[in-house]
Formats: C-alpha cells, structure tokens, sequence
C-alpha cells in the first residue's frame, strides 16, 4: 500500500505537463525529485506550476475538486492555465497556502 501524506504535511501541490494536452495533478516534499520521476517516463514533461501548502493532502483534494471538469482519469486533466492560477487562489482563501512573510 502506497503512502499518502498524513494530514497537516506542509509540502507542495504540483501541475505537470505529461504531454502536449495532459497535465497531472499531485503533492509531494520535492519539485526536483518528483519532475526526475516524470524525466524518465517523459523527457519532454515538464513542471508548468506549483505551489506550496500546509496541508498537502487537503489541498490536493480540494484542487481536484476545482479542476475535476477537466478530468481525464484519475489524477491526469487536460486544463488551462487560468484554472490552475484559480485554484491556487482558492487553496489561499481555506489557508492552505504558505504565504511568504511581507517585509516593510
């Protein structure tokens, strides 16, 4: 059995691009060990966006509910970049975002 975050995992939600239309939805500690992963099954994928959060499990829960129109199956959607930049907003507006302090 795989092992999913625990609750209240600080972390990253991450959007990769598997292939031209595709794009995965998933959390994880590293953006560099998770892209690696994808680098072997597809040289050409790439890291289109991420974020990072407090929570990752619950973040990623409620970004797949956002983004579930543009589900393909399982964890993979075809969705634009206006989606994506959405759901950051509203993983901020539930307090899942780790926000950099604002320095005066």
């Amino acid at each position: 059995m795989a092992h999913r975050s625990m609750p209240h995992d600080r972390g990253f939600i991450y959007f990769c691009k598997i292939d031209e239309k595709n794009t995965k939805i998933g959390f994880t500690n590293s953006i560099k060990n998770t892209l690696q992963i994808y680098h072997r099954i597809n040289p050409s994928a790439k890291m289109d966006y991420y974020f990072e959060v407090n929570d990752k499990l619950s973040a990623e829960k409620l970004v797949h509910k956002i983004c579930n129109p543009h589900r393909i199956e399982g964890e993979i959607f075809c969705i634009p970049k206006e989606i994506i930049q959405f759901a950051e907003i509203i993983c901020i507006n539930n307090g899942l975002c780790v926000m950099p302090m604002d320095i005066c």
